[in-house]
């Protein structure tokens, strides 16, 4: 009888002793050889060669046959939330040919793991039952896949267009099928060298049970799949915008406790006054890890990240693409590995590359001024935002010669040579900082690290703020300004100024920011304001924890001041507070304050494509670097 004992089987590395002909005549009679991918696999049961022999070549074929719709499939789904699918469809190529070795090698291994601890049931437990123990294997190996695709696609489906969605959706559930036959079809031929038993049941067995498998998963999971695909909005180019007036100013590196030391000292008058008359300091919270330019871009546009693109500072383009790719997910590692090798190029996500708009930039495409001053994901920048001095724009003035230098770091650009001469007199100003903090720099500091906080953190502060005060007394007519600040931020990466200094440093920061909002030129419209106080690189949780000042003429009610805040509430109140249309793609503003009403309801502010990688990006991803940032 094919399915009764042997005698028991030699080592792993031994040739069987049984008659290879009755086995193969018993697969035969049960259907396992009347499907070409198990006939291929299994003729390795059938050979006169060393069982660790046969483990190799199941390891290779394995591999290879899982490996090549997986790295395709993986294509796909890189290319659709990178959007290559739509703008350059000739990447796909390059890319399946990057991916296609570390995927086939990848699921190799993983076959010879499983292969390992099949050996081990087998000879530890005399498992005999070869059928129900490959297929089980086989099962779990699939459902893990389907469970790690679904983790890491959850947060790309919402980038990606409904049609896409659903055509992932019903790709997944069949490639697992494919991958549990594939593995269930190896892991027998090996059960069947090791244990000289041939199958007990007839190969079609098991294959309802995976097809209930598979329709279960796609029925599941379609659903999710409907409600979590983008629709591409027809809305038109310009937007209503309410009589109002923003500001909003972001402090990177600061401690919730120097804010409110300093408030309680009387430091801070201008701030002060405010929350003496209605304004409210709140905390909030913000994602541990996420990169500085995922959190303000999110502050700046309400749009969580990855949605927005700019979910971390750098990306990546594979040899032979002609777009990088800002979205990578658990494959990030690998293209960041490959850099040296020169097969992948190492980029800094660029404006053009970010995928939502910002509220200053809503607001000029209703027709009101704007203005934007070293905001992250704003170079180069756009002629089309008002007046913009990109991000980085400083280090990019000062090391450029004269009118020569990489273009992108201010629009209009009949600002430049002034804001350039600005960028290097400041340097020598007697007024940048205090004398009383220079001295303490160079007390506590080598010589080195002192100029080097001065050069990378208090000099690009200082030129900043000067250029946003002078330039919205130059603009009378702008309605909605931004102005980011990371000076804190970078001195706590370049060195420990001690307690003191630092100390200094955040009193000079926030008593600039002060001064700033007290001679804020006048406006017949309501102008309303936001300061965020955000500890950056100083936090000292995983999660880190900022406060939050907001200012406007209706005021916001004194009992919530203990709400906890995340950062799409506070994009949300930022757009809000600009007098935008609600958009039904971001959350409404939480019911902290009197907010105004908002001119009229849409259903989204209409997409914002991300365009090609751009040269201009050596420059800004060289300062990234300079600044500790990548």
């Amino acid at each position: 009888m094919s399915g009764s004992r042997t005698p028991e089987p030699g080592s792993a590395g031994s040739a069987p002793s049984h008659d290879l002909a009755s086995v193969r005549s018993e697969l035969r009679r049960l259907g396992y050889l009347d499907h070409s991918v198990e006939r291929y696999l299994l003729q390795d049961a059938l050979r006169s060669e060393r069982t660790a022999s046969t483990i190799w070549h199941l390891t290779a074929k394995v591999g290879g046959l899982i490996g090549v719709p997986v790295a395709l499939l993986t294509t796909l789904v890189l290319a659709a939330t990178n959007g290559h699918l739509e703008g350059s469809p000739f990447d796909l190529l390059p890319l399946f040919l990057h991916l296609l070795l570390p995927v086939v090698a990848g699921l190799g291994l993983g076959f010879l793991a499983l292969s390992g601890l099949l050996v081990a049931l087998i000879r530890f437990r005399h498992v005999r039952r070869i059928e129900a123990v490959s297929f089980g294997l086989a099962m779990m190996t699939a459902l893990v896949g389907v469970g790690f695709a679904l983790w890491q696609g959850y947060a790309f489906l919402p980038v990606m267009p409904r049609w896409q969605v659903v055509a992932l959706l019903l790709a997944v559930p069949f490639m697992a099928w494919a991958v549990l036959e594939v593995v269930h079809g190896g892991l027998l031929t090996l059960a069947i060298r090791l244990t000289e038993l041939a199958p007990e049941r007839p190969s079609r067995h098991g294959r309802w049970i995976v097809l209930g498998v598979v329709l279960a998963t796609f029925l599941g999971m379609m659903p999710a799949a409907l409600d979590a695909g983008r629709s591409r909005s027809s809305d038109p180019p310009s937007l209503p915008t309410a009589d109002r007036s923003l500001v909003v100013i972001g402090i990177d590196g600061v401690l919730p406790s120097e804010v409110g030391y300093l408030l309680g000292a009387g430091e801070l008058p201008a701030m002060r006054a405010a929350l003496d008359t209605g304004a409210r300091l709140l905390p909030y919270k913000r994602q541990a890890g996420a990169a500085p330019s995922s959190f303000w871009t999110t502050v700046a546009s309400g749009v969580p990240s990855p949605l927005h693109g700019m979910e971390s500072l750098d990306s990546f383009r594979p040899a032979g693409m002609s777009r990088p790719l800002l979205r990578s997910g658990w494959l990030r590692a690998y293209w960041n590995a490959l850099t040296p090798t020169g097969l992948v190029e190492y980029r800094p996500v660029l404006s053009s590359q970010r995928a939502v708009w910002t509220f200053w930039e809503l607001a000029g495409r209703g027709s009101s001024d704007a203005l934007s001053v070293n905001w992250w994901g704003t170079f180069p920048a756009d002629a089309g935002s008002g007046a913009t001095v990109a991000h980085g724009a400083y280090q990019i003035l000062t090391e450029a010669a004269g009118d020569e230098g990489p273009d992108g770091a201010v629009e209009p650009a009949s600002f430049r040579r002034d804001l350039q001469q600005k960028a290097i007199s400041i340097q020598s100003s007697d007024t940048t900082a205090p004398s009383s903090l220079l001295l303490g720099l160079q007390r506590v500091l080598e010589a080195e690290d002192s100029d080097a906080l001065l050069e990378k953190s208090l000099w690009p502060d200082a030129f900043y703020r000067e250029v946003f005060d002078d330039l919205l007394e130059l603009r009378p007519g702008t309605r909605h300004a931004a102005l980011y600040l990371p000076g804190l931020d970078i001195a706590a990466s370049l060195a420990d100024p001690g307690s003191v200094a630092q100390s200094e440093m955040v009193r000079w920061q926030l008593r600039g920011v002060d001064r700033l909002l007290d001679t804020l030129p006048p406006s017949d419209r309501q102008r309303s304001w936001v300061i965020l106080f955000d500890p950056g690189r100083r936090s000292a949780g995983e999660v880190p924890e900022g406060q939050v000042l907001i200012w406007h003429p209706e005021g916001c009610d004194s009992s919530t001041d203990g709400e906890e805040l995340d950062s799409e509430e506070l994009g949300a109140l930022v757009l809000r507070l600009s007098g935008l249309p609600q958009s039904a793609e971001i959350v409404s503003p939480p019911a902290i304050c009197r907010w105004p009403e908002p001119p009229l309801s849409v259903e989204s502010y209409g997409p914002r494509d991300p365009a090609a990688d751009s040269a201009r990006g050596d420059e800004y991803l060289e300062q990234l670097k300079s600044l500790g940032y990548l």
